[in-house]
């Protein structure tokens, strides 16, 4: 017996078995996504299954589908199952596109809803909100493109009539496949039965004019093998058409390398910091006279809350104010620390924008504040001082671009990426099922975004700075090593301290000079007698009003052939009811 066409080209159904698949699953399983994976809940039986295919001469299938039996249990309906992705020999996917006609019930129109569920297109039939019992007939038509295979002296139309993905038997099945135009003797038929990879031909076939015919007891497929020239040959533009149509996911894989290695280049240009001097050696004094919060910014490139509470106690420390703490009785036993801040006298020449307007808001009502009653004025300027700062740091020559807004663009790309390869994504899945789109753009948006951190320049001058920031940062951790070259320093545990706030060392910088004798600072009124200063006790109490001014936040934002088989083939699929 003649062997179909399929041993030059097989097709099998497509499988989600791979990670791409696994992605694409879970997707599926969303609400906003498909409708849950249907599976059948039996109460069914059939008593015939019977296909009219009609192959156009445009090469296009139109297949319509009688199903036979009876609902032993009250149900919804039925519901059929086709795949239509598919793999080539040579392990490529493609899609075979399907589109529903109609559905109907006992000879009358019945409801269904028709969506892509993995490789295969699900057509759900009937009501939710009604069940039915007795006999029924349904009747399915489909048209189906790209469903003839072109060989060099025959073309094949290889169909799965009834499927082998069923619950239950089908005890009676038939076909009919018409050709206009072809005559009987120029038709070559196969059939085989039975579950999928079956080799069986229990079953009969028929050819006539125009047509061929094939009965079985089992499940069924056919092969039809005829003539070059009575159907459609796809041009040039059609094939290019469907590679594209098959190709475009190996596309979209492309996009997260371009992306990365698009990003790699950009930041070597614009994001990768000047060199240094590759070595960090102890400084003894603040380098290129930078205040706390600047020298901490140098350091992170943000502006942290100990930047802007080491800001408020260098105000104290040069002068500008006192800060005084006592305990409140609160709830009886317990008691809480405030702190209240006094202006001691006017802003300075010496005072850069940033802290004339961090110090103007601070006193705007009078020349005392507490901490627990800094407004929204105060919270609004110390947002304003951040942007001062950030942009001081361009403006000196540290950075060749504002680093707040430096990996801004990037960020948002990313972000973008990510919402669009999402939404984009689940809706392109959902009708292909396939992942490519919504896992390239989830990837690529992850680059963009973890590239945008990097994107903040720094420039030689910056580089330089940065290390002697560093340097100066492992003196105030290690003071006690660099004894001798303090020790002789008037006020230089003063002095310092906003920048160990600024740095989250106070603590290690404090402790260096306990025992040491030193006299209590005038600008800070503590809990403790002025003649038993400790740095230790101090240290801590200052790190409490840190913390505490630190808390001091901007208000929040608001935006916006021959080796032919049963299941083999296209069609097929199977079903169930629900």
């Amino acid at each position: 017996m003649p062997a179909p066409m399929m041993n030059m080209w097989r097709i099998s159904k497509s499988i989600c078995g791979s990670w791409r698949g696994l992605a694409l699953a879970f997707f599926l399983l969303l609400p906003v996504a498909t409708q849950a994976q249907m599976t059948s809940r039996g109460g069914y039986s059939f008593a015939s299954f019977h296909a009219d295919i009609v192959a156009r001469p445009d090469a296009v299938l139109e297949v319509k589908e009688k199903l036979t039996g009876e609902f032993i249990e009250p149900r919804h309906g039925l519901f059929r199952r086709i795949p239509v992705q598919y793999t080539k020999a040579d392990g490529k996917k493609f899609t075979v596109p399907l589109s529903v006609q109609s559905v109907m019930r006992n000879g009358s129109t019945e409801p269904y809803k028709a969506y892509r569920e993995g490789a295969d297109m699900v057509i759900k039939i009937g009501d939710p909100s009604t069940e039915i019992d007795g006999p029924f007939v349904y009747e399915i038509s489909y048209e189906v493109k790209r469903a003839v295979i072109y060989g060099a002296s025959v073309d094949e139309v290889y169909w799965n009539v009834t499927g082998t993905d069923w619950d239950v038997p089908i005890p009676d099945a038939s076909a009919t496949m018409s050709f206009a135009g072809i005559a009987a003797k120029d038709f070559a038929v196969d059939c085989y039965t039975g579950r999928e990879g079956s080799k069986a031909q229990d079953c009969v076939s028929k050819k006539e004019d125009g047509k061929v015919t094939v009965t079985a007891t089992d499940y069924l497929t056919l092969s039809a093998r005829f003539p070059k020239g009575f159907v459609h040959l796809p041009t040039s533009f059609e094939r290019c058409a469907w590679w594209w149509a098959d190709s475009w996911p190996s596309f979209f894989w492309l996009l997260p390398l371009l992306a990365f290695f698009g990003l790699l280049r950009y930041w070597w240009m614009h994001g990768k910091d000047a060199k240094g001097r590759g070595t960090i050696v102890p400084e003894y004094d603040t380098p290129d006279g930078l205040r706390p919060a600047e020298a901490g910014m140098v350091i992170d490139t943000k502006v942290y809350d100990r930047e802007v509470a080491a800001t408020l106690v260098d105000f104290a420390v040069r002068g500008y104010m006192q800060i005084i703490e006592k305990e409140e009785k609160t709830f009886g036993l317990f008691s809480k620390r405030v702190y209240t801040l006094q202006k001691k006298k006017e802003i300075g020449t010496d005072m850069r924008p940033y802290e004339q307007t961090i110090f103007s808001a601070l006193f705007a009502s009078g020349d005392k504040k507490t901490m627990e009653a800094v407004d929204g004025n105060m919270a609004t300027a110390i947002a304003a001082a951040r942007n001062w700062l950030y942009q001081d740091l361009v403006t000196r020559g540290y950075f060749s671009t504002n680093p707040r807004t430096a990996g801004a663009v990037t960020l948002g790309i990313g972000i973008a990426f990510g919402l669009l390869g999402w939404f984009l994504g689940i809706a392109v899945g959902s009708q292909t099922g396939n992942a490519a789109v919504l896992i390239s753009c989830l990837l690529t948006a992850v680059i963009f975004i973890c590239f945008s951190p990097f994107m903040k320049q720094r420039t030689k001058k910056g580089a330089l700075v940065l290390d002697q920031v560093k340097g100066f940062k492992l003196f105030l951790e290690t003071a006690e090593r660099y004894r001798l070259q303090w020790q002789e320093r008037e006020g230089i545990f003063e002095k310092f301290l906003p920048y160990a706030i600024a740095f989250g060392v106070t603590e290690k910088w404090a402790k260096a000079f306990e025992g040491m004798n030193l006299p209590a600072p005038t600008w800070y009124v503590g809990l403790y007698p002025a003649m038993a200063f400790r740095p230790t006790e101090f240290g801590q109490s200052i790190g409490s009003f840190a913390t505490m001014a630190g808390a001091v936040r901007a208000p929040a934002s608001s935006g916006g052939g021959g080796s032919g088989f049963s299941g083999g083939g296209f069609g097929g699929g199977g079903g169930g009811s629900w």
